[in-house]
């Protein structure tokens, strides 16, 4: 049997195998920022804005834009 504290001691975040647990203090605007130092940008599902398909692929476009500035060609399609 595998535990959270099991988890924990192996070095994964939060005591989980894949991404911050679902508490309050780590959803949305409270889960691990997506930037540490210079140059050092987190992208998936354990970073801001959170857990999910949508939200992953939203993280690693806020990390890219973090690195490169906003994409001036990027036009959303969901308000075509």
């Amino acid at each position: 049997l595998i535990t959270p504290p099991d988890w924990a001691d192996r070095g994964l975040g939060a005591g989980t195998p894949f991404a911050a647990a679902h508490t309050f203090g780590q959803t949305g605007p409270f889960r691990s920022p997506n930037t540490m130092g210079d140059n050092v940008v987190f992208a998936g599902s354990s970073t801001t804005p959170g857990v999910g398909v949508p939200m992953v692929l939203i993280s690693g476009r806020l990390a890219a834009e973090r690195l490169t500035g906003p994409d001036p060609l990027y036009r959303s399609l969901a308000w075509r």
